[in-house]
């Protein structure tokens, strides 16, 4: 089923649509690593800034118009900031709108009959020998803690809203998104909310500190007080 709602003054009417969803348009995009250097001064190890695709630290997007999906009530809400024919247009072309099944496995992703080989940015060997490092580091109290990471590349020339629904097949999270400006393209599953605000109220949902459901609420306390006992989760 598909509602539709028409408003020029959003978010300032929510109150009048007490069941729209958190976000009824606005920017939306990414910030890159690199940004940080516009608001603190640090060395510059890494040669050239990092970029979001063709563009600088900053891609960013403005949507007059939104869809959001109420998976409880099984409903599409269309929402706009323009008008009753841009809520119609879109809708029609909802109703009419078929993606094929996508049919993946846990153990490989294929894509369009493409299969995937990446390629990392960081050897092996290599990444070891940082790893080895930077625990040096933490023993010795030069670091508190550290994140190493690397780029993983692959060619990849089918349709890459694909790469994003076969994301959401074997790996579903509630923050999920896929970006298109122009040509490039990004796609991500996040398990964290980490932040949000919402008026006066903000909350901060950090994945550290965590543990996995247990099956008796026996394993749960005892996973609860690992929790507790562990230095590093407590800091």
């Amino acid at each position: 089923m598909i509602q539709t709602v028409v408003s020029r003054d959003f978010p300032k009417n929510k109150k009048s649509h007490p069941d729209l969803p958190p976000f009824t348009g606005g920017a939306v995009g990414v910030f890159c690593y690199d940004l940080v250097r516009e608001f603190e001064r640090l060395p510059n190890r890494g040669g050239k800034g990092e970029k979001i695709g063709p563009t600088g630290p900053v891609l960013m997007d403005f949507y007059s118009t939104v869809v959001a999906f109420d998976h409880v009530r099984h409903e599409i809400l269309v929402m706009s900031h323009e008008s009753q024919r841009k809520v119609d247009e879109l809708s029609e072309k909802l109703k009419a709108a078929t993606l094929p099944f996508l049919v993946s496995g846990y153990d490989k992703v294929e894509l369009d009959g493409t299969y995937i080989f990446p390629n990392s940015n960081f050897p092996s060997r290599e990444f070891e020998r940082v790893v080895e490092k930077a625990k040096k580091y933490i023993v010795a109290g030069d670091i508190f803690q550290v994140v190493l990471s690397q780029r993983f590349e692959v060619d990849y020339t089918g349709n890459l809203f694909n790469v994003y629904r076969a994301l959401r097949f074997v790996n579903p999270s509630p923050y999920m998104f896929f970006l298109k400006h122009g040509d490039f393209c990004i796609t991500g599953s996040s398990p964290e909310m980490l932040v949000r605000v919402q008026g006066d109220n903000i909350q901060y949902r950090p994945i550290a500190g965590t543990r996995r459901r247990g099956k008796q609420k026996t394993e749960e306390r005892e996973l609860e007080r690992e929790l507790m006992r562990d230095e590093k989760e407590r800091a």
